[in-house]
């Protein structure tokens, strides 16, 4: 029994641990410099998670490089 409730204790653990890392991650993305937008869209099974991250960026027409 004492084993049981040790297992369930890990599983709850991680999966306590992964939710509170996406939501740290989108929180990140979201305070990325340039970022205008992150929306958090529909994952498949082979993806935990997915995002569509919208940049703004400015262009120099003085200069080339940019």
């Amino acid at each position: 029994m004492n084993k049981l409730k040790n297992i369930s204790l890990f599983i709850f653990v991680i999966f306590f641990s992964i939710n509170s890392f996406a939501s740290e991650l989108l929180t990140q993305l979201e305070n990325l410099p340039g970022v205008v937008s992150v929306k958090k869209l529909e994952t498949n099974e082979f993806f935990a998670e997915k995002y569509l991250i919208i940049f703004e960026q400015y262009l120099d027409p003085s200069v080339p490089e940019a």
